[in-house]
C-alpha cells in the first residue's frame, strides 16, 4: 500500500499541474482513505490474539478485506474519468502507472 500512496500522489501532482487539481485531490483522498481502512483492518487483526481460531471472525474479516480491495479497484478505475476516457495529454502517464500498480498487485498476490 505504500506504493499506492506514492503512485496516487504522482497522479495528484500530474492532475494539479494539468489544471484538474480539485478532481485529482478528491480521487487522491478516496484512494488513500480506502488504503487507510485496509491498513487499519490489518493492524486490528494483529492486535487480537486468538482470533485466528474463530473461523466465523476470520471469514468476516476476509470479506471486509475483499470489499475494500474491490472498492480500491473501482477507485483506481476512475482514472478514466480523470483523463476524459484517456484522451487527455497526460493519459499515457496514467496508463503506465495503472499498468504498473496492476502488475504489482498480480505479482504480490501470487507470491
Amino acid at each position: 500500500m505504500p506504493i499506492s500512496i506514492v503512485l496516487s500522489g504522482l497522479i495528484l501532482t500530474v492532475q494539479a499541474l494539468s489544471g484538474n487539481g480539485l478532481a485529482g485531490a478528491a480521487w487522491f483522498s478516496v484512494v488513500n482513505a480506502i488504503n487507510a481502512a485496509r491498513l487499519a483492518l490489518a493492524r486490528h487483526q494483529l492486535k487480537e490474539p486468538g482470533v485466528q481460531d474463530d473461523l466465523t471472525r476470520v471469514w468476516l474479516r476476509l470479506r471486509w478485506f475483499g470489499r475494500l480491495a474491490l472498492l480500491a479497484g473501482f477507485t483506481w478505475s476512475f482514472l478514466a474519468v480523470l483523463t476524459a476516457g484517456y484522451t487527455t495529454s497526460q493519459a499515457s502517464l496514467h496508463l503506465i502507472i495503472l499498468a504498473g500498480i496492476s502488475a504489482g498487485a498480480v505479482t504480490y498476490g501470487s507470491s
